[in-house]
């Protein structure tokens, strides 16, 4: 945990709040919400452990909190890997009790998906950390699953599939546990960071990992092949790679090639693109991709590095122009930088003492929408890519609820 501290520390700047007014515009879109799977909640009940899982949403103009979902389950004796994730308005859950299924809780309705035939459930129970990260698809049909070290479920609509990973070390060098699963817009493919096992526990500082991609129909495949290129930071991986909006280029970070000499204290981290169709890379900018556009106008990075009048090297977020290529450097309040469906808000983090505090941004301007944003515990950057997600509503959910949080 120190060290994922560490690197938010890295990665999001201290600042002081400035002043801001609540965004009252006409125009405001009431069903833009940024949604928060929280931490579980577990209690006792009649000699039994329970555990709830909440999935609440915050409007950006506001700040208002409220709860989408609520799932509460009892904790069995075996297999106590509950994984939960988001899925627009829904709650996914691995369970294994009565077998090991996903279930997609919305609103009073269960859907149940059983594992395929043929994986060793009973191994699962047994094994710690049996099933690793759960990763739902934009369109709510589908999942994608890592199990343990050794192979991945895919799932979409009716469709589901495994497929062996014995040839990637998720644990080598120290944080490739971390790697997070990008869903393509079009619900189809997966991409995510992979090392090889040969070699990777040797030296962590100079670790090396590629881009595999993954389909139901054509299986697992290296996108990216690790090229010699040193990682950017160890737990990077944790920042999923992104995708244009028509799901065919991946944008995704490397460190520097062998020989390259970096001035110091520049973060080493580089934004790619890549074509699927044709596998051609583009070096783009300095810094790591953390959204892109819906338009595909430009990329938000972090850890874009500008030198001061007095010399001194920042840390900043910055929105790289994908057209002209230009660079602008953003305030310092915006950390890992998210952007809205629509492309009209931006959500970032940022510590304040001891918290990370989410705050919502006009991206016409850069402004901060309201000076009362939700304030959530983040201990990674995993979580903030993983637990919480912007979601379109078809109607704004009712009532508004003020946060409670501090």
């Amino acid at each position: 945990m120190t060290l994922l501290l560490t690197l938010l520390a890295i990665h999001i700047p201290l600042a002081a709040l400035p002043a801001a007014g609540v965004d009252t515009s006409p125009n405001t879109s009431p069903t833009e919400l940024l949604t928060v799977l929280e931490q579980p909640a577990r209690h006792r009940r009649d000699d039994r452990r329970y555990v709830k899982r909440v999935l609440a949403a915050y409007a950006p103009t506001t700040g208002t909190r409220q709860e989408l979902a609520t799932q509460e389950d009892e904790i069995p004796l075996v297999g106590k890997d509950f994984l939960t994730v988001a899925a627009g308005d829904s709650l996914l859950t691995v369970t294994c009790k009565p077998t090991y299924s996903v279930i997609r809780l919305r609103n009073d309705g269960r859907t149940v998906t059983p594992f395929p035939a043929g994986i060793d459930t009973e191994r699962l129970a047994a094994q710690r950390g049996g099933i690793r990260i759960l990763e739902a698809s934009p369109d709510g049909c589908g999942w994608v699953m890592l199990l343990g070290a050794s192979g991945v479920i895919m799932h979409h609509e009716q469709t589901t599939r495994t497929f062996d990973l014995d040839w990637i070390d998720w644990d080598g060098g120290d944080g490739m546990h971390q790697t997070a699963f990008s869903w393509s817009p079009d619900s189809r493919k997966v991409a995510f960071y992979y090392a090889y096992a040969e070699g990777m526990r040797a030296s962590p500082a100079v670790r090396d990992f590629g881009i595999a991609l993954v389909t139901l129909d054509n299986g697992v495949a290296e996108l990216v092949k690790p090229a010699g290129r040193r990682t950017a930071l160890l737990g990077d991986e944790a920042i999923p790679p992104q995708w244009s909006s028509d799901s065919q280029y991946v944008y995704f970070i490397q460190g520097p090639v062998p020989g390259e000499t970096l001035q110091p204290k520049v973060y080493p981290a580089f934004t790619y693109r890549v074509d699927i169709r044709t596998g051609q890379e583009e070096k783009l900018a300095q810094g790591t991709a953390t959204s892109v556009a819906p338009d595909d106008s430009y990329l938000l990075l972090s850890n874009h590095c500008v030198t001061t009048e007095k010399g001194e090297v920042k840390h900043r977020s910055a929105k790289l122009d994908l057209r002209t290529r230009k660079i602008e450097v953003l305030t310092a309040l915006v950390g890992l930088p998210r952007i809205s469906p629509s492309g009209r808000y931006v959500a970032g983090i940022y510590r304040d003492k001891e918290q990370f505090v989410v705050r919502f941004f006009d991206a016409s301007d850069w402004s901060m929408i309201n000076d009362a944003g939700p304030v959530q515990r983040i201990g990674s950057m995993a979580e903030w890519f993983t637990f919480w997600h912007w979601i379109t509503l078809d109607s704004p959910p009712q009532p508004a609820v003020p946060t409670t949080q501090p």
